[in-house]
Protein backbone atom coordinates (compact mmCIF):
# COMPACT_ATOMS: atom_id res chain seq x y z
CA UNK A 1 0.00 0.00 0.00
CA UNK A 2 2.89 1.98 0.97
CA UNK A 3 4.88 1.53 -2.36
CA UNK A 4 1.53 2.42 -4.36
CA UNK A 5 1.06 5.91 -2.84
CA UNK A 6 4.63 6.76 -3.43
CA UNK A 7 3.95 5.68 -7.42
CA UNK A 8 1.26 8.11 -7.21
CA UNK A 9 2.97 10.58 -5.55
CA UNK A 10 5.51 10.51 -8.53
CA UNK A 11 3.12 10.98 -11.10
CA UNK A 12 1.70 13.67 -9.12
CA UNK A 13 5.50 14.90 -8.64
CA UNK A 14 5.98 14.55 -12.24
CA UNK A 15 3.00 16.75 -12.98
CA UNK A 16 3.90 19.36 -10.51
CA UNK A 17 7.14 19.88 -11.58
CA UNK A 18 6.10 20.35 -15.36
CA UNK A 19 3.86 22.88 -14.08
CA UNK A 20 6.47 24.62 -12.32
CA UNK A 21 9.36 24.33 -14.55
CA UNK A 22 6.07 26.25 -17.16
CA UNK A 23 5.59 28.68 -14.88
CA UNK A 24 9.74 29.60 -14.26
CA UNK A 25 10.12 29.42 -17.64
CA UNK A 26 7.03 32.24 -18.44
CA UNK A 27 8.58 34.72 -15.00
CA UNK A 28 11.82 34.33 -16.40
CA UNK A 29 11.38 34.38 -19.93
CA UNK A 30 9.31 37.91 -19.83
CA UNK A 31 7.44 36.14 -23.37
CA UNK A 32 4.70 38.36 -24.77
CA UNK A 33 2.76 38.68 -21.78
CA UNK A 34 5.23 40.88 -20.41
CA UNK A 35 3.34 44.35 -19.72
CA UNK A 36 3.51 46.69 -22.34
CA UNK A 37 2.23 49.43 -20.43
CA UNK A 38 1.29 49.88 -16.65
CA UNK A 39 -2.18 50.15 -17.35
CA UNK A 40 -2.17 46.36 -19.16
CA UNK A 41 -4.20 44.92 -16.03
CA UNK A 42 -4.71 41.93 -17.24
CA UNK A 43 -0.87 41.04 -18.32
CA UNK A 44 -0.52 42.28 -14.45
CA UNK A 45 -2.62 40.31 -13.37
CA UNK A 46 -1.99 36.87 -14.94
CA UNK A 47 1.72 37.50 -13.85
CA UNK A 48 0.45 38.38 -10.57
CA UNK A 49 -1.81 34.79 -10.52
CA UNK A 50 1.89 32.74 -11.90
CA UNK A 51 4.05 34.10 -9.21
CA UNK A 52 1.41 33.52 -6.47
CA UNK A 53 0.92 29.70 -8.45
CA UNK A 54 4.78 29.20 -8.73
CA UNK A 55 4.99 29.68 -4.58
CA UNK A 56 2.29 27.49 -3.49
CA UNK A 57 3.04 24.46 -6.35
CA UNK A 58 6.84 24.62 -5.10
CA UNK A 59 6.00 24.45 -1.33
CA UNK A 60 4.26 20.87 -2.14
CA UNK A 61 6.65 19.36 -4.76
CA UNK A 62 9.40 20.11 -1.97
CA UNK A 63 7.10 17.90 0.27
CA UNK A 64 6.14 15.60 -2.71
CA UNK A 65 9.84 15.28 -3.74
CA UNK A 66 10.94 14.04 0.20
CA UNK A 67 8.28 11.43 0.47
CA UNK A 68 9.46 9.63 -2.97
CA UNK A 69 12.66 10.26 -2.02
CA UNK A 70 12.21 8.65 0.96
CA UNK A 71 10.20 5.74 -0.50
CA UNK A 72 12.52 4.90 -3.23
CA UNK A 73 14.98 4.51 -0.16
CA UNK A 74 12.61 2.02 1.49
CA UNK A 75 11.49 4.46 4.36
CA UNK A 76 8.24 4.44 5.05
CA UNK A 77 5.97 7.44 5.99
CA UNK A 78 7.17 9.00 9.15
CA UNK A 79 3.97 10.47 11.28
CA UNK A 80 5.42 14.06 10.98
CA UNK A 81 5.10 13.28 6.80
CA UNK A 82 1.77 12.21 7.10
CA UNK A 83 1.01 15.40 9.27
CA UNK A 84 3.03 17.47 6.64
CA UNK A 85 0.95 15.38 4.20
CA UNK A 86 -1.96 16.28 5.61
CA UNK A 87 -1.56 20.20 5.83
CA UNK A 88 -0.54 20.44 2.13
CA UNK A 89 -4.19 18.81 1.03
CA UNK A 90 -5.77 21.38 3.68
CA UNK A 91 -3.91 24.12 1.66
CA UNK A 92 -4.22 22.86 -1.88
CA UNK A 93 -7.76 22.08 -1.36
CA UNK A 94 -8.09 25.78 -0.38
CA UNK A 95 -6.17 26.91 -3.77
CA UNK A 96 -8.58 24.64 -5.50
CA UNK A 97 -11.74 26.10 -3.91
CA UNK A 98 -10.53 29.78 -4.88
CA UNK A 99 -9.59 28.79 -8.92
CA UNK A 100 -13.09 27.00 -8.97
CA UNK A 101 -14.78 29.99 -7.80
CA UNK A 102 -13.45 32.29 -11.35
CA UNK A 103 -15.69 31.38 -13.85
CA UNK A 104 -16.74 33.08 -16.99
CA UNK A 105 -20.05 35.25 -16.36
CA UNK A 106 -23.32 33.88 -17.34
CA UNK A 107 -23.76 33.80 -21.04
CA UNK A 108 -27.19 35.74 -22.27
CA UNK A 109 -28.14 35.03 -25.60
CA UNK A 110 -29.52 36.91 -28.08
CA UNK A 111 -30.07 37.42 -31.86
CA UNK A 112 -27.08 39.72 -32.88
CA UNK A 113 -26.65 40.65 -36.60
CA UNK A 114 -22.45 39.44 -37.31
CA UNK A 115 -21.55 41.73 -39.69
CA UNK A 116 -22.49 44.66 -37.47
CA UNK A 117 -20.30 43.19 -34.88
CA UNK A 118 -17.27 42.26 -36.79
CA UNK A 119 -16.56 45.82 -38.18
CA UNK A 120 -15.97 47.63 -34.99
CA UNK A 121 -12.92 44.73 -34.23
CA UNK A 122 -10.92 46.26 -36.65
CA UNK A 123 -11.03 49.81 -35.97
CA UNK A 124 -7.75 51.45 -35.52
CA UNK A 125 -6.28 48.45 -37.19
CA UNK A 126 -3.02 49.51 -38.99
CA UNK A 127 -2.66 47.15 -42.03
CA UNK A 128 -5.19 46.17 -44.79
CA UNK A 129 -8.19 44.36 -44.54
CA UNK A 130 -11.40 43.05 -45.92
CA UNK A 131 -14.46 41.22 -44.72
CA UNK A 132 -16.44 39.32 -47.67
CA UNK A 133 -19.77 37.10 -46.76
CA UNK A 134 -22.20 35.12 -48.73
CA UNK A 135 -25.24 36.72 -47.22
CA UNK A 136 -26.67 38.70 -43.83
CA UNK A 137 -25.79 36.29 -40.85
CA UNK A 138 -27.54 36.44 -37.29
CA UNK A 139 -25.86 34.27 -34.38
CA UNK A 140 -27.25 33.67 -31.08
CA UNK A 141 -24.26 34.98 -28.84
CA UNK A 142 -23.82 37.05 -25.85
CA UNK A 143 -22.88 40.44 -27.73
CA UNK A 144 -20.26 40.96 -24.80
CA UNK A 145 -18.40 38.30 -24.93
CA UNK A 146 -18.83 38.40 -28.99
CA UNK A 147 -17.08 41.77 -28.84
CA UNK A 148 -14.27 40.87 -26.53
CA UNK A 149 -13.99 37.50 -28.65
CA UNK A 150 -13.59 39.37 -31.72
CA UNK A 151 -11.16 42.26 -30.89
CA UNK A 152 -8.80 39.87 -29.20
CA UNK A 153 -8.55 37.50 -32.64
CA UNK A 154 -8.10 40.36 -34.89
CA UNK A 155 -5.49 42.13 -32.41
CA UNK A 156 -3.79 38.81 -32.69
CA UNK A 157 -3.96 37.85 -35.87
CA UNK A 158 -2.35 41.85 -36.48
CA UNK A 159 0.51 40.51 -33.86
CA UNK A 160 1.13 37.11 -36.09
CA UNK A 161 0.79 38.29 -39.93
CA UNK A 162 3.70 38.98 -41.69
CA UNK A 163 4.72 42.70 -42.19
CA UNK A 164 2.18 44.75 -44.48
CA UNK A 165 0.17 41.47 -45.00
CA UNK A 166 -3.62 42.07 -45.03
CA UNK A 167 -6.35 40.43 -42.64
CA UNK A 168 -9.18 38.98 -44.85
CA UNK A 169 -11.88 37.52 -42.48
CA UNK A 170 -15.06 35.12 -44.85
CA UNK A 171 -18.25 34.85 -43.30
CA UNK A 172 -20.18 31.33 -44.34
CA UNK A 173 -23.60 29.91 -42.81
CA UNK A 174 -24.90 26.96 -43.55
CA UNK A 175 -26.63 24.32 -41.41
CA UNK A 176 -27.53 25.88 -38.14
CA UNK A 177 -24.22 27.38 -38.01
CA UNK A 178 -21.55 30.91 -38.65
CA UNK A 179 -18.10 29.65 -40.08
CA UNK A 180 -15.87 33.30 -39.32
CA UNK A 181 -12.27 32.46 -41.25
CA UNK A 182 -9.74 35.18 -40.08
CA UNK A 183 -6.73 34.21 -42.75
CA UNK A 184 -3.22 36.14 -42.66
CA UNK A 185 0.39 35.21 -44.41
CA UNK A 186 2.71 33.71 -41.85
CA UNK A 187 5.49 32.15 -43.59
CA UNK A 188 7.00 31.31 -40.06
CA UNK A 189 5.06 28.54 -37.44
CA UNK A 190 3.17 30.65 -34.82
CA UNK A 191 3.39 28.07 -32.04
CA UNK A 192 6.40 25.78 -31.54
CA UNK A 193 5.25 22.07 -32.84
CA UNK A 194 4.75 20.64 -29.81
CA UNK A 195 3.44 23.68 -28.38
CA UNK A 196 -0.94 23.53 -27.92
CA UNK A 197 -2.29 27.59 -29.06
CA UNK A 198 -5.28 27.08 -26.27
CA UNK A 199 -3.04 25.73 -23.20
CA UNK A 200 -2.49 28.62 -21.11
CA UNK A 201 1.26 27.38 -20.32
CA UNK A 202 2.02 26.22 -23.30
CA UNK A 203 1.55 29.21 -25.67
CA UNK A 204 2.98 32.23 -22.86
CA UNK A 205 6.18 32.35 -24.36
CA UNK A 206 4.68 32.48 -28.54
CA UNK A 207 1.28 33.66 -28.46
CA UNK A 208 0.56 37.69 -28.39
CA UNK A 209 -0.40 38.64 -24.84
CA UNK A 210 -1.54 34.76 -24.17
CA UNK A 211 -4.44 36.11 -26.16
CA UNK A 212 -5.23 32.23 -27.67
CA UNK A 213 -6.81 30.56 -24.29
CA UNK A 214 -8.56 33.62 -23.58
CA UNK A 215 -10.08 33.58 -27.20
CA UNK A 216 -10.66 30.08 -26.96
CA UNK A 217 -12.49 30.24 -23.24
CA UNK A 218 -15.14 33.21 -24.92
CA UNK A 219 -15.95 30.72 -27.83
CA UNK A 220 -16.66 28.08 -25.40
CA UNK A 221 -18.70 30.58 -23.67
CA UNK A 222 -20.60 31.54 -26.83
CA UNK A 223 -21.45 27.53 -27.50
CA UNK A 224 -18.77 27.92 -30.31
CA UNK A 225 -15.57 26.07 -31.59
CA UNK A 226 -12.20 27.89 -32.39
CA UNK A 227 -9.55 26.16 -34.75
CA UNK A 228 -6.66 27.38 -35.86
CA UNK A 229 -5.46 26.03 -39.09
CA UNK A 230 -1.57 26.66 -41.04
CA UNK A 231 -0.55 25.24 -44.71
CA UNK A 232 3.14 26.90 -44.51
CA UNK A 233 2.11 30.02 -46.12
CA UNK A 234 -1.22 31.29 -44.32
CA UNK A 235 -3.22 30.83 -40.60
CA UNK A 236 -6.19 30.77 -39.75
CA UNK A 237 -7.94 31.47 -37.33
CA UNK A 238 -11.47 29.59 -37.61
CA UNK A 239 -14.60 30.49 -35.24
CA UNK A 240 -17.95 28.39 -35.38
CA UNK A 241 -21.01 29.96 -33.85
CA UNK A 242 -24.68 28.99 -33.64
CA UNK A 243 -26.76 31.00 -36.40
CA UNK A 244 -29.97 32.40 -35.31
CA UNK A 245 -33.32 30.39 -36.16
CA UNK A 246 -35.16 31.62 -38.99
CA UNK A 247 -37.56 34.99 -38.18
CA UNK A 248 -40.98 32.98 -37.64
CA UNK A 249 -39.64 31.10 -34.74
CA UNK A 250 -38.30 34.29 -32.82
CA UNK A 251 -40.84 33.89 -30.53
CA UNK A 252 -39.18 30.79 -29.32
CA UNK A 253 -36.24 31.08 -26.52
CA UNK A 254 -32.97 31.40 -27.68
CA UNK A 255 -30.88 28.87 -26.65
CA UNK A 256 -27.24 27.09 -27.55
CA UNK A 257 -27.45 24.14 -29.04
CA UNK A 258 -24.67 21.67 -29.05
CA UNK A 259 -22.03 21.47 -31.48
CA UNK A 260 -21.95 19.25 -34.18
CA UNK A 261 -20.41 15.81 -32.55
CA UNK A 262 -20.94 16.66 -29.07
CA UNK A 263 -19.90 19.96 -26.69
CA UNK A 264 -16.58 21.46 -27.42
CA UNK A 265 -14.98 20.32 -24.41
CA UNK A 266 -11.76 22.43 -22.85
CA UNK A 267 -8.96 19.52 -22.37
CA UNK A 268 -7.42 21.71 -19.74
CA UNK A 269 -10.33 21.76 -17.60
CA UNK A 270 -10.35 18.20 -16.45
Amino acid sequence: MACRAFVLSSGLRDRAKRLVASIRAWRAGGGAVAPREPSDQAAWCAIALGEHLLHELSLSLNLLRHLVERGAGGVGMAGEDVELGRMEVVRLERIVNRLRALRVPVAQPRRVALRAALEPAFTGLRRPWTISSDGESEVVVDIGHLTQLLALLVRTAAALADAGEPLVLRQHAGGGWVRVDLSFRRTEPAWSVAADPFDPWACLADCPEGAMPVCGLLARSLAGRLDVEHDGRTLSLRLVLPAAPPRSTASAPLVYPALPGGPHEDPHRR
